[in-house]
């Protein structure tokens, strides 16, 4: 008689707190920012002001969750196949549901960045959408990236239906591909930096959202399987730990040198007196407080894990993503803040 496996329990605690998160870090963006200026835009509206930072939290919100869903795939797919697919059966429709939103945000957030590019304009006509994203690169990047997670949403619709004959693998690297669209779309039309420096954001975003959607999916899904956290749960401590060294590594620099892009300010000054310089100095605060928790995750529950035996994992990854939320809702304002 074949056994009946119960699926593990879906905790959506770590969800609503990472969200949580993620508004407390807008909201406080938002403050600091409220009086300066967003780059590329003369004379944006309030509605455009608030618009334009809440969609990109959608859409890295989204982004987060695509790839997270697309990871976790990969890293349980070969599992103990009776433990296994309950887990896929889960994930595959809710990346595609990921993915979908990612793809729509991706298109509004080209539609505010027309609406930025002409601020005196009260309509936009479908001819100055088409001529931005063909002609303005920050344009053809987001529509790029809108019609990637768009693919992305296409093959999970086959996964759903084929399984893991699509391999995940394919799936997590289309979501990588959309990522590294994401620096080049997030700035304003007057954005020119450096092919390094390009690079160096790619990458950092690539890190940062695959560590927070690695974390979150595991926290959401793994956690009430203590089989499945011990198997998944080290090989992704692996990956978690390369991207928390590339993302600060990326990170630090690029953000110090912003701000010390203005010749007429020193670094210190720009770090306390800018709102760019305070949106940097709380994200690196937070940042340190991401390591301290994650630290003990690895050093303390990590052998318990391993011996499957019961910890307080899912209160410390729920406590780890939201700090990690309210990082993301001030990356949403940090990207179009002013250094100086």
């Amino acid at each position: 008689m074949t056994q009946l496996v119960t699926p593990p329990d879906v905790r959506y605690r770590p969800v609503i707190l990472a969200l949580a998160g993620v508004l407390s870090g807008l909201v406080a963006g938002l403050a600091l920012t409220a009086t300066g200026p967003v780059t590329g835009i003369t004379d944006v509206s309030r509605v455009l002001a608030f618009a334009v930072p809440s969609v990109r939290v959608v859409l890295l919100c989204a982004a987060v969750a695509t790839v997270g869903l697309s990871l976790i795939a990969v890293l349980v797919e070969d599992g103990p196949p009776e433990l296994a697919r309950p887990v896929l059966a889960r994930v595959r429709p809710a990346a595609v549901a990921g993915a979908m939103v990612w793809s729509a945000a991706a298109f509004v957030s080209l539609l505010l960045q027309v609406a930025n590019y002409r601020p005196q304009q009260d309509t936009i006509a479908f001819a100055e959408v088409w001529e931005y994203a063909f002609t303005i690169g920050t344009g053809k990047a987001m529509l790029m990236l809108s019609a990637l997670a768009l693919a992305h949403a296409t093959v999970g619709l086959v996964a759903v239906r084929y399984g893991e004959r699509v391999p995940a693998d394919l799936r997590l690297a289309l979501a990588l591909i959309a990522l590294a669209l994401l620096p080049v779309a997030g700035h304003g039309a007057e954005w020119s930096l450096t092919n390094i420096t390009t690079l160096s954001m790619q990458l950092h975003v690539i890190a940062v959202v695959t560590w927070t959607g690695g974390l979150g999916a595991m926290a959401v899904l793994l956690t009430a399987d203590r089989t499945l956290l011990a198997r998944a749960l080290p090989r992704f401590s692996r990956v978690a730990t390369v991207c928390l060294v590339v993302a600060v590594a990326t990170g630090v620099p690029n953000a110090l040198a912003e701000l010390s892009a203005n010749p007429n300010m020193d670094l210190r000054t720009a770090l306390v007196r800018t709102p760019y310089g305070q949106l940097v100095a709380l994200k690196f605060a937070l940042t340190g407080a991401i390591v301290l928790v994650a630290a003990h995750l690895r050093r303390r529950l990590m052998p318990r894990i391993a011996e499957q035996r019961s910890t307080a994992v899912a209160a410390w990854a729920t406590l780890e993503l939201a700090i990690m939320g309210a990082v993301m809702g001030l990356a949403a304002v940090l990207i179009q803040a002013q250094a100086a």
